[in-house]
């Protein structure tokens, strides 16, 4: 019998089986041409011992089997890697006489693979393991054989042991894992030390807002006692003059508005003193949907005159909470009425509630971690919705300073938006306003 490799006598040649040329499938199949030529001419017997001198001296693992998977051929490399005296015990035998089942089946199955599609097996790493647990990594190439009427009798293969290459990959594999382990760290930590830089700057600039209204505080206390009784006196002497019943219209007019402008003024006391002294709080758990429709009941007259829609979406499942319920009113009074001049036009107002669980509270600027922990159970918000033409971009950063407004001369005083933030936060609670895409905004 003759054998022969599938590759044409060109080893750099590519074939419509095997894909692309190896440089392992070209050794293969010289190697088969070598056998084909020293079977025909018996005479050249130099040629063939030097040629199983070439194979037995490589250090590659090189070997041929029959079609039923039978050793015919090995080098000293792969005879010593089978754990065998000398390569004739190999002749004859099967992988299933060297390594364990598993082993032995996977090689049979790959080689089976070749047989039947006569395309070879080229370039392939497998892990080979032994009976006693060790294993090593190959690169094999297996090629098919056919005799001279081109039928397969059996393949030729070699392989290399790249085990050393395995291990600087997988040791390349897992630095690299540890690399983008400690990468991500580093981009936590920097995320950290930004948060951590961010709620610094929100501190001080906290403590200088907290200072900046300590004086304007004093001041406003100060300024408020000094005008309120020249405004007694001047209400007192209003009174008179009406009470006197002898004035002509023009004086009735004089002194009506004078009695307008005093009201005005006092407004605007009462205003300054509520800002500089918030009071203590009267603390009891109490019910916010309550609180929050006794204080739309307050506005409803405005509402109505305002032709603006209210829509509510209170939650039924709000735990108690901890709060003075006519400060907590008098914020939600103040918002409702900045949420009523923004819509001079009409509109719509939409209240709701929502308990939000300490398991899905995160930093997102609604509440603080610190407060939401007190009570180790969650926060609840409310939010409040207008339609109006919402408030500038670069007007937003000072819509809690006081005496800041938007809004005409006359109305409001500029004092009702930092009184409201600071009974929130002396509740332990936050406030914040954003500008919905179509303009109107939202309470929180």
């Amino acid at each position: 019998m003759s054998f022969q490799a599938s590759q044409e006598s060109n080893p750099n040649k590519a074939t419509p089986e095997s894909g692309p040329p190896s440089r392992a499938c070209g050794v293969m199949g010289n190697i088969g041409q070598s056998i084909e030529g020293a079977h025909h001419h018996p005479n050249r017997g130099a040629d063939r011992d030097l040629l199983f001198a070439l194979i037995d001296n490589l250090p590659d693992l090189i070997f041929a089997k029959d079609i039923e998977h039978r050793y015919i051929l090995t080098n000293n490399a792969h005879s010593r890697f089978l754990g065998a005296s000398e390569p004739g015990a190999v002749i004859g035998k099967t992988a299933f006489d060297f390594f364990p089942c598993e082993t032995a089946q996977a090689i049979h199955a790959d080689e089976q693979a070749v047989l039947h599609s006569a395309a070879p097996f080229v370039d392939q790493d497998r892990q080979i393991v032994h009976h006693d647990g060790t294993s090593a990594w190959f690169s094999a190439t297996k090629v098919p054989l056919h005799d001279e009427q081109g039928n397969i009798v059996g393949l030729l293969a070699m392989t290399r042991d790249i085990t050393a290459r395995k291990e600087v990959e997988e040791k390349l594999t897992r630095a690299n894992a540890e690399l983008a382990v400690r990468e991500a760290e580093l981009v936590s930590s920097l995320a950290d030390v930004q948060r951590s830089r961010e709620k610094l700057e929100a501190a001080q600039l906290h403590l200088a807002q907290a200072g900046k209204l300590e004086i304007i505080g004093r001041l406003a206390a100060g300024v408020a006692h000094e005008v309120k009784n020249p405004l007694t006196i001047l209400s007192l002497g209003i009174d008179y003059l009406t009470r006197c019943g002898s004035l002509d219209k023009l004086a009735e007019n004089v002194v009506h508005a004078m009695k307008g402008a005093v009201k005005r003024a006092e407004v605007v006391i009462h205003g300054l003193l509520d800002f500089s002294r918030p009071g203590q709080l009267d603390i009891r758990p109490d019910d916010p949907n309550r609180v929050l429709r006794q204080a739309v009941s307050l506005v409803k007259h405005e509402l109505t005159r305002h032709h603006i829609v209210l829509e509510t979406k209170l939650a039924g499942d709000l735990p108690p909470a901890a709060l003075d319920a006519t400060k907590i009113e008098q914020v939600f009074i103040n918002l409702f009425l900045n949420a009523i001049h923004a819509m001079s036009a009409g509109g719509t107002l939409t209240v709701r509630t929502y308990f939000k669980p300490r398991s899905t509270v995160v930093d997102d600027g609604i509440g603080d971690a610190a407060h939401d922990d007190r009570n180790g159970e969650g926060r609840i918000v409310v939010e409040i919705d207008d339609t109006g033409t919402g408030i500038p971009e670069d007007k937003l950063a000072q819509i809690f300073d006081p005496f800041f407004t938007t809004k005409p001369v006359g109305i409001g005083t500029g004092l009702g938006l930092s009184l409201s933030k600071t009974l929130i936060e002396l509740h332990g609670g936050t406030i914040q306003i954003t500008n919905r895409i179509e303009g109107a905004q939202e309470w929180r």
